[in-house]
Parts: C-alpha cells; sequence; structure tokens
C-alpha cells in the first residue's frame, strides 16, 4: 500500500509518501515541504491569522496534489505547536478538512516526542546506546530519551527557533545583551526537562529535522568539509566556533552563506546558538544528526496500529473486500461461520439470478452482509443483529458510500428474526428501490446462516436450482443435518414471501470429513 503522511509544523509542513509491504517495509518514495510558517506571530499572540491560515491551506493543497498523484491509499496528517497553542487552531483543522480534504488530528507535545522517536528508531542503530533526541521545531523543541527498546523521558518545551527568533533575535547581527539573554532563557525555560535528562542520563545527542540539518551543514562548512568517517557528526567545539561566527553576521551576510538553504536563512543564528547552548548545558561532545522526524514516525505509528491490515494487502488487493475482513477480524473471535455464509450465500444469489434480477454490485452486498451479520455479538449476543447493524453503517467500511453501508447493515440485522417492517428507521431511510433488494438479498442471507445453523461447517457443498416457482436445494453434509434441515425449513415463509420461491431443501448424501 501506499501512505501520505503531513506533518503541519509551525514552520513548514511536511509531506512524505511511503510504500508499505505486507512484510511491514517502509519505503519513502517521495518528499515534498512548503515553508507555510503557520508561526509566524502566532506563537506570541496566540491566534492564527487568516493570512497565515491561506499559507497553511495553500501549502496542503499543493502536498495534496502530490499525494493524490501516487494514488495513496490513505493519508495521514497531524498539527503541532502553533496549530496546538491557537486559540482557533481547531478552527484551522476545520477548515484543512473542509477546504482541502485532509483531516488532521493537533497532538501534544509528548505525544511529538513520542512519534519523532519512532521515526529515528527506524533509521538509526541505537545497538546499546541511550540516546538523547532533540528536535527542533519552529515552536517547540522536544526532549527524548531513550533506547532500542523504549524511551525513558519525553519533554516538549516552548523554545521553538521561530519563537525565539520573535522574542531575542528579530535583528542581525545580535547584540551581545540579546544573544545573553537567549541562552538565559534557553537554560531557564528547558530547566525541568533538562534536569530530567541529565538524571535519565544518555551516550550520545543526535539531532532531528530541518534546523538540525540546516546547523550540521553550516557546522560542515565551517570547518571546511564534513568529517568522512562521521559526516553528520558536529563536535562541541566546530558548533561554537559556527555560533561565533553567524552571529557577528548580519542580513547580507547571512545571505551569503551557501550552506544554508534560503528558508532556513532567517532562523539559522538562533537555530545554532540553540544547539551550542543546549549542548554546552549538558556537557555534551556535540551532536549527530539523524535524518529522521516527525513525519517519519506517523508512518511507523500506523504501521504498528495497521499490520494486520498492511498484510492483508497482498492476499486482498480490493480495498472494499480488505475494509470488511478487517472489520470482521475486530469482532470475531473466529471468521470461519461467516465465511461458510458467505460462500453459501453467493452460490444461492447466482442460482436464483432468473428470479432476483440483481447485479454483480447486489452480489457483493450479500457477501460483505454475509460476512458481517454476526459482529452485533461482541456488543451482545441479544438482539445482536440489530447491533451488527449499528456497527456495520457506523463502522470504518473504506470505498463504500453511505447509501451502500445503510443496505448491507439492512441485509444483516434481517438475517434473522423480524422481516422488514415500516416501523423500522433504518429500513425506511431507504428509497423504494433499495428496500426491495435488501429483501431479497435478506432472504438468501436467512437461508445460507441457516444451512449453517451449528457454525460447524457441516455442509460440504450446495446444488440449488429454480424450477418453476420452487427453490430446490440439495446439500452435501459430512454429518447428519437434521439441525440444518429443520433451520432451513424454518425460513420457508419468508423465503416465499419475499424472494417469491417455494422452498425444497434436501440432503444429497454425506461427505466423511478429511482427517
Amino acid at each position: 500500500m501506499k501512505l501520505a503522511a503531513i506533518d503541519i509544523g509551525s514552520n513548514s509542513i511536511h509531506l512524505i509518501v511511503a510504500r508499505i509491504d505486507g512484510e511491514g517495509n517502509i519505503e519513502v518514495i517521495d518528499r515534498m515541504k512548503e515553508m507555510a510558517r503557520l508561526g509566524d506571530e502566532t506563537l506570541s499572540t496566540g491566534y492564527l491569522s487568516e493570512a497565515a491560515q491561506e499559507r497553511g491551506l495553500a501549502a496542503l493543497r499543493r502536498l495534496k496534489q502530490l499525494a493524490d498523484g501516487y494514488h495513496v491509499d490513505d493519508t495521514i496528517a497531524v498539527a503541532t505547536s502553533a496549530t496546538r497553542e491557537a486559540r482557533n487552531g481547531s478552527d484551522f483543522i476545520t477548515r484543512v478538512a473542509d477546504e482541502v480534504g485532509v483531516r488532521a488530528r493537533i497532538i501534544t507535545g509528548v505525544e511529538e516526542g513520542r512519534l519523532i522517536y519512532l521515526g529515528t528508531r527506524e533509521i538509526w542503530p541505537f545497538g546499546s546506546r541511550r540516546a538523547l533526541i532533540v528536535d527542533v521545531g519552529g515552536g517547540s523543541v522536544e526532549f527524548v530519551v531513550a533506547d532500542q527498546r523504549r524511551e525513558y523521558v519525553v519533554r516538549s518545551t516552548k523554545l521553538g527557533v521561530r519563537r525565539l527568533r520573535e522574542r531575542f533575535l528579530p535583528e542581525s547581527p545580535a547584540s551581545a545583551e540579546d544573544v545573553q539573554a537567549l541562552r538565559s532563557f534557553i537554560r531557564d525555560q528547558g530547566g525541568a526537562a533538562l534536569d530530567a535528562v541529565r538524571r535519565s542520563g544518555f551516550d550520545i545527542v543526535l539531532g532531528t529535522s530541518g534546523t538540525a540539518n540546516a546547523v550540521t551543514r553550516l557546522c560542515n562548512d565551517t570547518r571546511g568539509g564534513a568529517d568522512p568517517v562521521e559526516p553528520n557528526h558536529v563536535p562541541k567545539v566546530v558548533l561554537s566556533e559556527t555560533a561565533e561566527r553567524v552571529l557577528g553576521l548580519d542580513d547580507m551576510g547571512i545571505a551569503t552563506l551557501d550552506a544554508v538553504d534560503d528558508k532556513r536563512r532567517d532562523t539559522i543564528v538562533v537555530g545554532t546558538v540553540l544547539f551550542d547552548t543546549l549542548v554546552d548545558t549538558l556537557d555534551a561532545d556535540g551532536f549527530t544528526f539523524v535524518d529522521a522526524a516527525l513525519r517519519e514516525g506517523m508512518i511507523v505509528d500506523y504501521l504498528e496500529r495497521n499490520r494486520p491490515g498492511l498484510r492483508m494487502t497482498q492476499d486482498v488487493p480490493d480495498p472494499r473486500r480488505r475494509s470488511v475482513l478487517l472489520l470482521a477480524n475486530r469482532f470475531y473471535n473466529s471468521t470461519a461461520h461467516p465465511r461458510n455464509v458467505a460462500r453459501l450465500a453467493a452460490r444461492l444469489f447466482e442460482a436464483t439470478r432468473s428470479v432476483h434480477g440483481l447485479g454483480q454490485p447486489e452480489r457483493e452486498w450479500l457477501e460483505f452482509a454475509a460476512i458481517l451479520h454476526n459482529v452485533g455479538n461482541a456488543i451482545a449476543r441479544r438482539g445482536h443483529h440489530r447491533h451488527s447493524l449499528y456497527i456495520i453503517r457506523n463502522g470504518d467500511l473504506a470505498g463504500f458510500t453511505d447509501r451502500e453501508r445503510l443496505i448491507i447493515a439492512n441485509v444483516a440485522r434481517y438475517h434473522r428474526r423480524s422481516a422488514p417492517k415500516s416501523s423500522h428507521e433504518n429500513y425506511m431511510a431507504l428509497a423504494p428501490r433499495d428496500r426491495e433488494t435488501v429483501k431479497k438479498l435478506s432472504a438468501l442471507i436467512r437461508i445460507a446462516n441457516a444451512l449453517d445453523r451449528g457454525h460447524r461447517g457441516n455442509v460440504h457443498s450446495l446444488a440449488a436450482e429454480v424450477r418453476g416457482d420452487r427453490l430446490e436445494l440439495r446439500i452435501l453434509t459430512h454429518d447428519d443435518a437434521t439441525l440444518e434441515l429443520r433451520a432451513a425449513r424454518d425460513q420457508r415463509d419468508y423465503v416465499e414471501r419475499h424472494l417469491g420461491l417455494r422452498l425444497d431443501v434436501d440432503v444429497a448424501t454425506i461427505v466423511p470429513r478429511a482427517i
């Protein structure tokens, strides 16, 4: 399958498109970044301006266009600091859904840190080491102490580079007083998080995401090139030299830094000072850039939560059928009975085509209703057919219209007990033509369900034929079929009333089970 992950950050909005195979292997096939600068003024005013929202919406439209071009199976999106802190952040997320068609959720700083850890773990070999992961965004900095197995410390602080720049270094070159105030603020604001980091202990500092990458490139430029052995490692002394270098530059000087991307120039000074201050405060030997970020962690998290569905992707390529089976697996301990009912119902549908006059879509609805007809047992056995209707109608069935869900839900609901009535709200919500379809399909699912009355797969095969106004069934069974025959014959009145056929069921022969 293909999955798109969108990180709506305070400085930039990122997209990655990944291909995930049935074994859970992840391959990133495309990336795109838009500098929407949602944090401009928002982090100080606590309000997403109309201009910021429009920049964000325009950026998301472009990202979605790229994702749509890959025909992704799903898109996941999260919003972080700027949206999280804005009083109208939820209003913006609603606009994203309505105007762009992307459903995003606002996540906490701790959740952000957890996802960053998952992304880092996916690509960086921890071995036996414990790492401090420092993820610097536009609005916040996440500190995560973790090893290959788990996180030990996860803290989120309001130390993002856009926030710090607006408050301390709005102009270049910065005064000595402003720089000192910035460093003091970093130590004070990060105090509780840094104390927790020291208590936990760490072997190495890892810097993730865009600011860490930009600082690493600039530091390598300062020392005349990357270390051939550790190209992404920035020693403490080089970091300090680089901070001193950029603090002496004005806007023109910063513009001449070839190692810095144009879109990072306005935050490179504060980003470098931030890393320099953190490394010095923690008495670390420097930091190592790891090309992982929140969006990679989103992919890993999705994979861990949806691994059964991903394994099914290879075996069941049709997304509609796959979503039905995934819903069934959530509610059944065993799918043997519903699969038997679906198999028998499909055979009955084919045998009665000349009578019901329905086509391939209706055949699929019947099969899907048969697979899901007993999911209501997960709520309660008593009245489970009504609970099944609720689950199917409200369940996450991908690729189905609301009309299709309602039809399938009604067919499953009428696999037993009462016939459709005008007093049944969900039945009457259907168009008249669809109500007739439900009556015909419910007659077929009742016969199929009766033929597996003992949930024991006793019916080996079924021969069905319409002769005049009769539906003749001859079943091959493994054992005595008294239970199945009685159940099927109990449905005669229902079948005749809704399908117009008189039901005749008999056992042709008994086929011993294979040993």
